[in-house]
């Protein structure tokens, strides 16, 4: 769910490109960005943008594990809450 769907907004193709940044990071990292222990705090890291690649990311980078490191970069863009 979207900052803007939570915020009960008017989501726009930002709300799409936010989607498909949390699918991407789901597909690499295997768990949801925001996932947490109740749906108000979920609901809440959406809000802030609060997410973290885990540190075998980085280890699967830094090994040339053909997981690109601008793929990263290319992430926290698309995720990003404004």
């Amino acid at each position: 769910m979207s900052p803007e769907a939570i915020q009960l907004k008017s989501p726009g193709k930002e709300a799409d490109l936010w989607s498909f940044g949390c699918n991407i990071f789901e597909m690499l990292v295997g768990k949801p960005p925001f996932k947490s222990d109740s749906q108000e705090e979920t609901f809440e890291k959406i809000k802030m943008g609060d997410y973290k690649f885990p540190n075998v990311f980085n280890l699967l980078i830094n090994n040339n594990a053909g997981i690109s490191r601008n793929c990263e970069g290319y992430h926290k863009k698309l995720a990003s809450v404004e």
